[in-house]
Parts: structure tokens; C-alpha cells; sequence
């Protein structure tokens, strides 16, 4: 699968990420037009979900594709303690810090 699809499976990405890529856009280079083409492909990948969905199918997003790729990058963290974020020299970083922002497909609040 590409990144498009996976993104679209996804319905897009997660608040945080598209907070970040807003930023990029904005603040960065000055423009929308990314955001804007992101979001109507993701539309448009919503769109041939619903088409292709039978009345017993559920419709749900897949994982946030960032949130998936940080937890593949947290778990594969060599155990130092100083890899990721947390307590000083306590192995509370990767594995903890994405399993408690990382709830199915949707940040939660910290």
C-alpha cells in the first residue's frame, strides 16, 4: 500500500499531525494548497469507502499514519533510556509516551 492510500484509509491524519502539517504549510511556505489538495484526496478516498461498503461492513478509519510510524520508530528505540522522552534515565519514553497518547487512530489528551 502507498502512503496516499494509507492516508486515506486513515480518513486523513490525526489532529496533532495535521496541526503540524498546518504548520509546515502556513507558517513555513506560505500556502494552503497542500493542506487543501490533502484534504480533498482524503475526501475523495472517503468517499469510495462509503461506495464500496456492504450493510454489514463497519466504517471505521484505519490508525493515523504518523501515530504509526512513531510507534514503529519508539519500538525499534534502543533501550538507553535516552532515545525518547521521559523520566531521566527510566525506560518510561518511547513505549510509554505512545501508548499513552495513541488510542486506536485518535490523540488523547495528556
Amino acid at each position: 500500500m502507498d502512503a496516499v492510500d494509507e492516508v486515506r484509509r486513515a480518513f486523513g491524519f490525526c489532529a496533532e499531525h495535521v496541526e503540524m502539517l498546518r504548520r509546515i504549510d502556513v507558517e513555513d511556505m506560505k500556502t494552503t494548497l497542500s493542506t487543501s489538495v490533502r484534504f480533498a484526496d482524503v475526501f475523495a478516498g472517503v468517499l469510495e469507502q462509503l461506495q464500496a461498503l456492504s450493510p454489514d461492513e463497519s466504517f471505521k478509519p484505519a490508525q493515523c499514519p504518523a501515530c504509526g510510524a512513531r510507534l514503529v520508530a519508539a519500538r525499534d528505540l534502543p533501550d538507553n533510556g535516552l532515545a525518547s522522552p521521559g523520566p531521566v534515565g527510566g525506560r518510561a519514553g518511547a513505549a510509554s509516551m505512545t501508548s499513552s497518547h495513541v488510542s486506536g487512530n485518535r490523540i488523547k489528551s495528556v
